[in-house]
């Protein structure tokens, strides 16, 4: 072989090396950017990051079906295995959250279902706390919310308020039309049930319940009466939605004698109406309980709130608010 020969066999071989490294070089720098990606992507993935703060593969499993919004807010907070559980819960709010697991630690005896009722309607707040009142929504219609924290000014009066037929309630009571025509049906259907009802209030002006109020203060105190007596621009009477519904002969001191009330119970909802103040929510609404106040609402929000067994407060803090 010549030298000719030797030395462009010598040359192919390095064009051909050379060739090979214009096509390896690029493949692994594709590979190593690759890699850095994927190694980048794990460490930044949620499962990575919750590990991190100390959630357990249970945890996280259960956390991964959770909204991109729910994650992101986990990630901000320290582990806490009560994150979980109240996002379980069906009322549960998001912007909530740190409020609950606060308020969680302040009544660690309260469970989670009860926390998240008494922070999304604001009832950890002192009843009528000045800072947290704020004016009713009036365009919220028959489904206005008036609590103690939600007020309706001294001129607030419905236009379409009519007397209430002394065929269903005792002399001088009114209420808004749309009201007063389903509990007429209320009414009917009881009677067919075999019970006796009939309305002792409805409508009250501002300055009615300002009497109200102060009657109760001067004769109970101020404990009783605002358990039992809203402060004016704070009554649901204001609104002409509002009617106490009782027996004949029925008090605050023997209503459990009566029928008529477990009857309205269970079936004023079929007319719209819910029982506004039931028994074992005084944390929720603030009052005792009184089984003679029915508020309307409309027949589907009334199915909604009775099915659901929640009060009032908690249905407008979660599906209207």
């Amino acid at each position: 072989m010549s030298l000719g020969d030797i030395m462009y066999k010598t040359t192919k071989k390095k064009a051909n090396f050379n060739n090979s490294l214009f096509i390896i070089i690029p493949v692994l720098i594709i590979i190593i950017v690759f890699g850095v990606i994927m190694f980048i992507n794990y460490k930044n993935s949620y499962p990575v990051k919750l590990k991190k703060i100390g959630y357990t593969k249970e945890e996280i499993n259960i956390i991964k079906d959770y909204s991109k919004e729910q994650i992101e807010k986990i990630l901000t907070l320290e582990h806490d295995p009560n994150i979980i559980k109240f996002i379980e819960e069906k009322y549960f709010i998001m912007e909530n959250l740190e409020k609950y697991l606060d308020y969680k630690k302040e009544k660690n005896d309260m469970s989670i279902t009860d926390v998240v009722a008494v922070i999304n309607v604001g009832s950890n707040y002192e009843w009528y706390d000045q800072k947290q009142i704020k004016n009713s929504d009036l365009s919220k219609d028959e489904l206005i919310l008036v609590n103690k924290f939600n007020a309706l000014s001294k001129d607030y009066e419905p236009e379409d308020i009519v007397n209430v037929s002394n065929w269903y309630s005792y002399a001088g009571n009114s209420a808004r039309d749309i009201a007063y025509q389903s509990l007429i049906s209320l009414y009917n259907a009881a009677k067919e049930a075999g019970m006796n009802i009939i309305v002792n209030s409805s409508y009250r002006s501002y300055k009615d319940q300002e009497e109200t109020y102060q009657t109760f203060l001067y004769r109970y105190g101020k404990e009783y009466a605002d358990n039992y007596a809203a402060r004016p621009g704070h009554s649901e009477h204001q609104t002409g939605l509002a009617f106490d519904i009782t027996p004949p002969g029925a008090s605050m001191d023997n209503h459990d004698q009566f029928k008529e009330f477990d009857w309205l119970k269970d079936n004023a909802h079929k007319y719209g109406f819910i029982l506004r103040y039931p028994e074992g929510k005084t944390f929720i609404t603030g009052y005792n309980y009184e089984p003679w106040h029915f508020r309307y609402v409309g027949k589907k929000i009334a199915e909604k709130i009775y099915s659901e067994n929640i009060t009032f407060d908690e249905y407008y803090a979660y599906y209207l608010k």
